[in-house]
């Protein structure tokens, strides 16, 4: 372990005067950041409930789904999605390198029915992509399989357990990274009027990956709205917090345990014209602080997007 001889100093300032501290990290720490949030943004696919799309907030107002987290019409589902969009901040770190644009690309194919009359389970193979026109090191695909069981725990209380694991590339399918590891979330539903409802959530997550300084348990609070302005159109906004903690981000090397604690908002415009296909158009603005200096950042995100899904 290296020590610095001057101490007392902010960890920007330490690592100035540990250059070869920094440098013993390998890979070097503002690249292990940027994985980090690329592995946080597989995951997020990966634990996305099995079977279900962004905009079935829309049966839930009409009464066909209630507040179930899995799709239970038919057993099979394939699904496929391709966006654009705009991020003011790619590598979501505090050295900034500027707006760009992006294309992505996700498919899913899996299983997702009710056990029992009582418990929902689903499982599902996913692959997503991520590609910004100038900025490589932001840019990644994964693939990841899902499982994930939920039931009714007490009145309009829903929760479900979700096992997870997969590998993240960068846009090069090189620098594999694998991750694995479970999600816990509890929900609700509430109609508040005939086209308006409420869903708060809370939820954890555990992830590990080969790259044990990305290893972190994060803990998730987020209430959305939804407001179906007609069957085709859907208006949905979410406010979310989370805190994140690492379990061994260079401690030794940056003088700081790593912890990040973050607050998003969004909202998005949905058309559904037919059951299997959506567009949406959304925003969203996330604002992250941490105990390590890098990892403070925020930004505005934009994006165009259509998916299709076959049940049968």
């Amino acid at each position: 372990m290296i020590r610095c001889t001057t101490v007392g100093l902010t960890a920007a300032g330490t690592l100035l005067a540990c250059p070869l501290a920094s440098a013993q990290a390998q890979p070097p720490i503002e690249d292990i950041v940027i994985q980090g949030e690329i592995l946080n943004r597989s995951v997020g696919e990966a634990i996305r409930p099995v079977g279900q799309s962004d905009d079935d907030s829309d049966n839930e107002i009409d009464g066909e789904a209630g507040i179930y987290v899995l799709t239970v019409n038919d057993i099979f589902f394939i699904s496929g999605s391709a966006g654009i969009g705009h991020s003011t901040n790619p590598t979501r770190t505090a050295s900034d390198p500027g707006e760009d644009w992006y294309g992505e690309f996700g498919a899913s194919i899996g299983v997702s029915t009710r056990l029992g009359g009582a418990v929902d389970f689903g499982a599902a193979v996913n692959v997503d992509s991520r590609d910004f026109i100038n900025d490589d090191l932001a840019s990644s695909r994964s693939v990841s399989t899902t499982a994930a069981v939920g039931t009714t725990i007490w009145g309009p209380i829903y929760g479900s357990v979700t096992a997870f694991g997969g590998l993240a590339f960068d846009d090069n399918f090189d620098n594999e990274t694998s991750f694995y590891g479970l999600s816990v979330n509890a929900s609700s539903a509430f109609k508040v009027a005939d086209n308006v409802l409420i869903r708060p959530g809370v939820g954890l997550t555990q992830q590990w990956s080969d790259v044990s300084e990305n290893n972190s348990l994060a803990a998730t609070a987020s209430v959305d709205a939804i407001y179906a302005l007609s069957p085709q159109w859907l208006v949905s906004g979410r406010v979310s917090v989370s805190d994140r903690k690492y379990d061994d981000f260079y401690e030794d090397v940056t003088f700081v345990e790593r912890e990040d604690s973050s607050i998003g908002v969004s909202a998005s415009l949905v058309w559904r014209p037919s059951r299997n296909i959506t567009m949406a158009a959304s925003v969203a603005y996330e604002d992250q602080d941490s105990t390590f200096f890098l990892s403070e950042f925020d930004a505005v995100d934009t994006g165009l997007n259509i998916s299709l899904r076959q049940t049968f």
